[in-house]
């Protein structure tokens, strides 16, 4: 089953600088362990416009004994989401 959620969900992320790989997340007050990054990329809005859009960086990963998840940091802001939950 595929959970996508539009808008994104704030979720809390235990990462550290200055890669920023996530560590933890908690998803409805519940903090599981990331067990394993399966791929990272980023995402730049705007710069063919000349414009400074959004600027995003993204993780597929599957916490221990969960689901695979989407999960991406706002890098102007440092706010994390997630956005697709793979159960």
């Amino acid at each position: 089953m595929t959970r996508r959620f539009s808008p994104a969900r704030p979720i809390a992320v235990t990462a550290t600088a200055p890669d920023w790989v996530p560590r933890a997340i908690c998803w409805r007050g519940q903090w599981a362990v990331v067990a394993e990054i399966v791929a990272s990329w980023e995402v730049a809005e705007g710069w063919w416009r000349g414009e400074a859009g959004a600027t995003r960086q993204y993780f597929r990963l599957v916490v221990a004994g969960g689901p695979l998840c989407v999960v991406y940091r706002d890098r102007r802001g440092g706010e994390w989401y997630l956005e697709v939950i793979l159960d």
